[in-house]
């Protein structure tokens, strides 16, 4: 594996882990790295080498979502489906460049991009697109959709480029928990990443530091102001250690117990010509 612009991570149902990367699609089998890269002359190829976020559906299968759409690999065949939630629109369009898959309890997927939030039956092949409305405040509040997140109850969550939403299925409607009430365009409300704990503690890698939001009591505290853009959660179940990738400055560890911050591992700023 050649590519270390690493932009999500999948393990399969056979156990594969599969890599999304700026340069396409990495499988590892446990020995070797099989690459996935667009070919202009090959439709059955990935779409587009930018490859954003991975997501595995209910059914086992990969989705994989790119500046041009989102596509879906064959197992057997190695070959990729394409869809876009836009086709007609041309490619400086940012309406079909997504960010964020997930699937809902109904089995539907929800497509995040830059540019309005999609949902996709993939039965019918339908889509069905959701915006913001200066008019309704209902709406979601931003159509910069980074990261959904369905939580334990299969609610979903979505972090935007203007802060936490959270969708009723009965009403259709969407209830802004965190988010900037003056529509200021302030980077602190901007969420690249959720991640849920296992005491139902929403952490938000957000443009300006860590943010641990409790939706049972609607508080939260932000953590690393002003110490860069946190684009990456993850986690170790059995200690609660949390890591955290920040574009410029490179990677901070949190034990959530104490809330002690560490540098792990710095990136040289260095100079240019």
């Amino acid at each position: 594996m050649y590519e270390t612009n690493i932009t999500c991570i999948v393990q399969d149902n056979i156990g594969f882990m599969w890599f999304s990367t700026h340069s396409g699609l990495e499988k590892f089998d446990g020995y070797h790295f099989t690459s996935y890269k667009n070919n202009p002359d090959d439709i059955k190829s990935i779409d587009n080498a930018f490859a954003n976020t991975l997501y595995k559906d209910n059914e086992g299968k990969i989705w994989i979502g790119n500046k041009r759409g989102f596509d879906l690999i064959d197992y057997n065949t190695e070959n990729f489906a394409h869809f876009k939630p836009h086709p007609r629109e041309l490619e400086t369009k940012t309406n079909n460049h997504v960010n964020s898959i997930c699937e809902d309890k109904e089995g539907k997927l929800w497509i995040g991009t830059l540019d309005g939030l999609n949902t996709f039956d993939k039965s019918s092949g339908n889509f069905k697109t959701l915006l913001h409305d200066n008019n309704n405040p209902e709406s979601i509040c931003s159509d910069i959709i980074n990261s959904i997140h369905k939580d334990k109850e299969g609610s979903l969550w979505f972090g935007t480029g203007s802060g936490l939403d959270k969708y009723d299925y009965n009403s259709g409607k969407f209830t802004h928990y965190w988010n900037d009430k003056f529509n200021n365009a302030s980077t602190d409300y901007f969420i690249n990443t959720i991640y849920e704990d296992k005491s139902g503690i929403f952490w938000l890698g957000t443009k300006n530091g860590l943010v641990a939001f409790d939706p049972s009591n609607l508080t939260s505290v932000r953590y690393l102001q002003g110490k860069g853009n946190i684009v990456l959660l993850f986690v170790k179940m059995n200690t609660e250690l949390f890591g955290l990738a920040q574009m410029e400055t490179g990677f901070i560890h949190l034990i959530k117990e104490h809330l002690n911050f560490r540098d792990l591992f710095m990136i040289p700023k260095y100079k240019t010509a």
